[in-house]
């Protein structure tokens, strides 16, 4: 019951500082705002900024003016991403999805083919018999009752001044 609605219903609001209007920078903002679990909104970088420091944000996205055209050349350019450091279980979830986006586009735009691909496959571990999860429950309800039950004693006892 405690923890029943975690990970449900999540949605990170992504800021986006569009500095260019360029295709690159449209493509880019397109692909950000075509995941489900992201609320793009578009503004100036400061305004973005602040409103990553009040909350209303889980990261900002600067694309810089000049993208599109260092993209042409072939020259890498570097994206600031501004994210909320007191926020791990959201930057874990944010850094590595916003560092795909910008793999594929990137692969997109020099055609290259896809040379790897990761192919996940769960390994179920050893199945658990009924005693391997019983005997440990046991072994601690009986602990507890030692410890309730063996407090008492020393109550009385301490309360006849043995």
């Amino acid at each position: 019951m405690i923890f029943s609605n975690m990970g449900q219903n999540v949605h990170y609001k992504i800021g986006v500082a569009l500095e260019e209007k360029g295709p690159v920078a449209e493509g880019v903002l397109r692909a950000l705002q075509s995941v489900p679990v992201f609320t793009v909104y578009t503004g100036r970088e400061k305004a973005e900024l602040q409103a990553l420091k009040k909350g209303e944000r889980s990261l900002v996205v600067v694309l810089p003016a000049g993208m599109s055209l260092s993209a042409m050349m072939g020259v890498p350019a570097q994206i600031p991403v501004y994210y909320d450091a007191t926020d791990r279980m959201s930057n874990q979830v944010l850094l590595p999805a916003v560092s795909q986006i910008f793999d594929e586009a990137e692969r997109r735009m020099t055609r290259r083919p896809k040379i790897f691909s990761v192919a996940a496959q769960a390994v179920n571990p050893k199945q658990l018999k009924e005693i391997d999860y019983l005997l440990p429950g046991i072994l601690a309800m009986a602990l507890m009752q030692l410890g309730l039950f063996g407090a008492l004693r020393l109550v009385s006892l301490r309360e006849q001044k043995i």
